[in-house]
């Protein structure tokens, strides 16, 4: 669920990319584009569905599957989906995002 909030992030080129252990995530550069080259030719469309209006297309069965015990708080408003990533800093791997579990999202929440 981080992956999917984080997706589309703007980073600049100064910025180490953090990605998890084992991650699949991977920076994607933004190029000037053919107008700002000097090249006239039409610009080629580089748009894309982010992870977070993907998610939300979702049928309810794919969202729970995916939130676990986020999914029922999340979808009461307690929290939102922008609200998931959590970067956790180590030596030994490198900063990682990760999803904040359900007690850090809503404190006192009462897992079953």
């Amino acid at each position: 669920m981080s992956c999917l909030e984080k997706d589309g992030t703007r980073y600049p080129l100064s910025a180490e990319f953090e990605d998890h252990v084992q991650g699949r995530c991977c920076p994607v550069p933004i190029t000037m584009s053919y107008a700002e080259m000097g090249i006239d030719a039409p610009e080629p469309d580089f748009t894309r569905e982010k992870g977070h209006d993907w998610f939300l297309r979702q049928d309810e069965g794919t969202q729970r599957g995916m939130m676990k015990a986020l999914y029922d708080p999340w979808k009461d408003g307690q929290f939102a989906l922008e609200d998931i990533p959590k970067l956790v800093k180590s030596d030994v791997w490198g900063n990682s995002w990760t999803p904040k579990t359900l007690e850090e999202l809503v404190p006192n929440a009462i897992s079953s």
